[in-house]
This record gives C-alpha cells, structure tokens and sequence, in this order.
C-alpha cells in the first residue's frame, strides 16, 4: 500500500513522496512537473532519501537519469494521491 508523505516544506519543487515498501515502488509528485513512479527502491533507499536535508537534491542525485537502476513512468494526473 502506497503511503504518502508531505513535503512542501522540505523541497521547493516536490509536494508529496509516496512510497510502497512491497511493491518497492516510490511516487514523487512535484509541483509543477507532474508526477513519476519508479520502480526497484529499497526501503533502505527510500529511507536514504527521506532523511536528506534537501529531497530537490537527493532527486537529482539518486533518481534522475537512472533508468536502469530505478526504472520509472509518467503517472497520469488525478485528484488528489
């Protein structure tokens, strides 16, 4: 079960991280950019990336442009998480 958290007030360009611990698929909302869902995080990283100071930055260094590592999709827009 996907379980969301807010993070408006930790990152300036991502609203909420969702994660789901067995399915190891993680969903990061951003404000602006829409969301994407990628595939095979360990709990372990999720939880590296949860605890970093700034999210906008352990994106950036842990997911974007790793398709490999974490697979991931466009989720389609919706009402709410």
């Amino acid at each position: 079960m996907m379980t969301f958290t807010n993070t408006a007030k930790r990152s300036s360009n991502i609203e909420a991280v969702g994660y789901d611990p067995a399915a190891f698929k993680l969903q990061i909302h951003f404000k602006t950019r829409g969301a994407y869902e990628y595939s095979q995080v360990s709990p372990l990283d999720h939880s590296k990336f949860m605890s970093q100071p700034s999210l906008g930055k352990a994106y950036n260094t842990m997911f974007y442009g790793r398709p490999k590592l974490y697979p991931s999709r466009k989720l389609e827009p919706t009402s709410g998480h």
